[in-house]
């Protein structure tokens, strides 16, 4: 999958808003199976694009779906089984989409909270809730004061960011974060601000 953003509607398939038990119904009851499972497909694959540029700890939802093409491609799925599938993986990427809200975080804020908590350490409802104000803070400070015009662009700019995320992990992250698995989320949250923030534009 490439990296551009795209509208993940496709023909009927406005994913956000999708009836998945009427276009269920639809599939079964329609003569062009083949066709509509490619317009899912496409739709899907779309949308999946747009949701892992923004998080990437949403990769697990793309493999799944790279997983189903692979089985259909090879025949072991017939085109009712992928479709099925693909509408199964709808409903779990609409969970998904609904998340941050349900977190009471910005979809950037949940992007850090999610690099800071998965895999690993497992968290208790008050280290949780550490996290994510740790998450809300970071991004105020680095919108505010180092995300400069061509900060990428900059060594003394970037080692200030950087600087800046382990300063504030370190100040603020709970004790179940030993030192391995700070450095990796660190590391993990430069890269992230690092692709996602150009500079100029936040």
């Amino acid at each position: 999958m490439g990296r551009g953003r795209r509208i993940h509607t496709t023909g009927l398939f406005d994913l956000s808003r999708i009836d998945i038990e009427r276009l269920r119904a639809m599939f079964d009851t329609g003569n062009r199976q083949r066709t509509e499972t490619q317009r899912l497909r496409r739709a899907v694959e779309d949308r999946l694009e747009d949701m892992a540029a923004r998080n990437p700890t949403r990769r697990g939802l793309v493999e799944r779906f790279e997983a189903l093409v692979a089985q259909y491609n090879a025949g072991s799925l017939t085109a009712a089984d992928f479709f099925n599938q693909l509408l199964a993986l709808v409903g779990d990427m609409n969970t998904e989409d609904q998340r941050a809200i349900r977190q009471g975080l910005t979809e950037e804020e949940l992007a850090i909270f999610d690099i800071l908590t998965q895999p690993e350490p497992k968290l208790g409802p008050e280290d949780e809730d550490l996290v994510k104000r740790v998450a809300k803070s970071l991004l105020e400070k680095l919108k505010a004061e180092k995300l400069v015009l061509d900060w990428r662009l900059k060594e003394r700019a970037k080692a200030a960011v950087k600087a800046t995320i382990q300063q504030l992990y370190d100040d603020g992250l709970p004790q179940a974060y030993g030192q391995g698995v700070f450095d990796e989320k660190v590391e993990r949250t430069y890269q992230w601000v690092f692709e996602k923030y150009s500079g100029g534009s936040v």
